[in-house]
């Protein structure tokens, strides 16, 4: 009797870790076939279940990894986390301990599509602060997408994920792709294919010693502006976004939107918004501006999903006010040397330090701005520059301004005196 209560013990263990006996008894774990999970996964998830990760040494010259849970969990229509725990035990056996796991806020509830859950809360006793969850807007990946991108930047890390038109960029460097064979995760050798590039054992390596004070900081200060960007993105829809009819006025000048800048200003230097673009096309559209171009990388025209406000940015394309930049261009030197023989400004923060006293005249043209939520705010060009130019600043407040403190769209001037 003895025995086969023994029996009866190893096989509900078995079950627990998705094990069950092969054709000649021998127990093997449950393949992934992308076909959706029987019935029993879902009410058989075991409350005993407890994740132990083997006992190696670290390697402190290994770099942060982010996985992304989204991708790494797909499985067919449904999202497993055991395949979750193969990637971070694949790492873990290897030496790493930077190990970072950003999982959409909805995956760790129940749901029909969300498989294997007692994986996750074992996950999270292991890594604690190192898995996050982002808040997911609109049913989109975009948030947490942002979020590992910023955060691969600040802590040198590398996103374990796939790409796809659909989701990230092929030219960011840092993203590492994986597979599945079976129920075995791996890392392609040579991700940059056969003798391109280096393999992926140098990717993983890496010289800097970022701490995890530094993460913390960061994830604290995405959490912190979720909220307000996400109440933005949702006052947009309700603003005034025509662009005006009335004829464009005579000899002002070029102005040239620093894409990228603009884009994550309005992001509030977290997202990559095409929503602060569209606002400040528009502002200088409805000033009577037709000469507006703005410049923007090509790469974030193929990532949707990185990005928020995608169809804006077409509709602006398609009246012909952007200019694409190619992917991994240094697309600073083109907006310069346009502005620079156009005459024209450019709208942006950024100072262009990498340029020296050969660019001083142009460099003083440029127009500053910030937003106040949604409002976009162009400031005076500083009075050093009208010295050198016929361009005269605009008188303006700046505290609590919006579009309208600026003047009525057909006050707009009529030569190059304001901005």
């Amino acid at each position: 009797m003895s025995d086969t209560v023994a029996q009866d013990q190893e096989q509900e263990n078995n079950r627990a870790q998705d094990i069950l006996p092969n054709e000649e008894g021998i127990s093997m774990p449950i393949q992934d076939d992308g076909m959706a999970v029987s019935q029993r996964q879902h009410e058989n998830q075991p409350n005993h279940f407890k994740l132990n990760l083997p006992e190696t040494e670290e390697d402190p010259s290994l770099r942060w990894v982010i996985l992304d849970a989204w991708k790494i969990t797909q499985c067919g229509k449904v999202h497993r986390f055991r395949r979750l725990v193969l990637a971070v035990t694949y790492f873990w056996e290897r030496g790493h301990r930077r190990i970072i796991v950003c999982i959409l806020e909805w995956m760790r509830k129940e749901h029909i599509l969300i498989c294997d859950i007692h994986y996750l809360n074992e996950l999270q006793r292991h890594l604690q602060d190192f898995l996050v969850y982002t808040p997911d807007e609109a049913g989109k990946t975009s948030v947490c997408h942002n979020f590992m991108e910023k955060l691969s930047k600040h802590c040198d890390a590398m996103i374990i994920t796939l790409t796809g038109p659909d989701s990230w960029s092929e030219t960011n460097d840092r993203i590492l792709q994986f597979m599945f064979m079976k129920d075995a995760f791996k890392l392609p050798v040579d991700p940059k294919s056969k003798n391109n590039g280096p393999n992926c054992s140098t990717l993983l390596h890496s010289s800097k010693n970022i701490n995890s004070h530094l993460y913390k900081e960061l994830v604290q200060n995405f959490m912190k502006k979720c909220e307000p960007y996400s109440k933005m993105v949702k006052e947009f829809q309700k603003l005034d976004l025509s662009f005006s009819e009335e004829p464009g006025k005579d000899k002002l000048p070029l102005v040239i939107i620093d894409g990228s800048n603009v884009a994550m200003s309005h992001g509030l230097d977290m997202f990559y918004s095409y929503f602060g673009i569209y606002r400040a096309v528009q502002h200088f559209w409805n000033k009577g501006y037709r000469n507006i171009i703005a410049c923007v990388p090509n790469y974030r025209r193929h990532s949707p999903s990185t990005i928020h406000g995608h169809e804006y940015l077409e509709k602006l394309s398609e009246r012909g006010l952007v200019s694409w930049a190619p992917s991994k261009c240094y697309d600073d030197r083109p907006m310069l040397e346009e502005a620079r023989a156009k005459t024209g400004r450019i709208v942006t923060n950024d100072r262009f330090v990498d340029f020296g006293p050969e660019w001083k005249e142009t460099k003083k043209g440029c127009i500053p701005f910030e937003f106040n939520g949604n409002h976009f705010i162009p400031f005076p060009i500083s009075s050093e520059a009208v010295e050198t130019s016929s361009v005269q600043p605009a008188a303006m407040s700046v505290n609590g301004a919006n579009d309208e403190d600026l003047g009525p769209t057909s006050e707009a001037p009529d030569d190059n005196t304001h901005i």
